[in-house]
This record gives C-alpha cells, structure tokens and sequence, in this order.
C-alpha cells in the first residue's frame, strides 16, 4: 500500500510558500494495523507505559537497600554468634573484637533499614499514587 508520495504507509502533504521561501513537507503515518494495534497477540505482553518505566530505578534502590539490609543483619548475627563461641573457648580479645565488628554490622544494617528502605519504600508509595490511571 503506498501512500500519494510513493512511500509506502505514509502520506505527504506540500504546504505553498511564498516565492523565497521552501516549501514545508510533512509526513504524517497512514492509520492501519502497524498505528492502531488495540491489544497484544496471545503470550505477548501488554507494552508497557512509561510511567511504569519510570518506577524501575526506585524498585532497584528499594531492592538493593533491601538486600544490604538484610546481608549485614545475616553477617551481624553470624559474627556474633562467632564472638559468643570464641568467648567460650578462652580467647577473650579476639571475641571482644568479633563482637564489636558484629554489632557494628547490625548497627549499619538497622540504621539501613529505617533510614534507606523505610525512605525508599515511601517515594515508591508516593510515585504509586501520582501515576495515572
């Protein structure tokens, strides 16, 4: 199927200009089945909208906060449960440094959850509620 200027799907339409000045071209898409698709074909997804594309950078922070979270939380009790054992076999500073370095870890990893995904859990509330329906 071409259009009037040769192309095929497209239309061309010349706007007059004055003796001086070029001629202004526009090319504007034929409506069909390549502009106008209602919905996907089966086990296709539907496309998605931008204002759910603009979502994925504050799941990733809330998804990596998360998981960092939750890393040093393992990493804190495990050291401490180090601690605890080595106290129990005789070595008194090396468990006072291991359970120092532990309740560090579980000191970051709190602070990382009320400050960082408690934070990025409300801007993904937020931006969830000022999309478009």
């Amino acid at each position: 199927m071409a259009g009037e200027g040769g192309w095929p799907g497209k239309t061309l339409s010349a706007v007059p200009a004055g003796p001086e000045e070029s001629a202004v071209v526009t090319v504007s898409p034929v409506p069909g089945p390549a502009t106008e698709r209602a919905t996907p074909r089966v086990g296709e997804a539907p496309p998605m909208s931008t204002s759910v594309l603009s979502l994925l950078p504050e799941l990733f922070e809330l998804l990596v906060f998360s998981a960092g979270s939750l890393g040093l939380s393992v990493a804190g009790v495990y050291i401490e449960r180090f601690a605890l054992s080595t106290l129990g076999a005789g070595d008194p500073i090396t468990a006072v440094w291991a359970g120092f370095i532990g309740a560090v870890a579980l000191l970051v990893a709190y602070t990382l959850a009320t400050d960082k995904v408690a934070g990025s859990a409300a801007d993904l509330r937020r931006a969830i509620d000022e999309l478009p329906e």
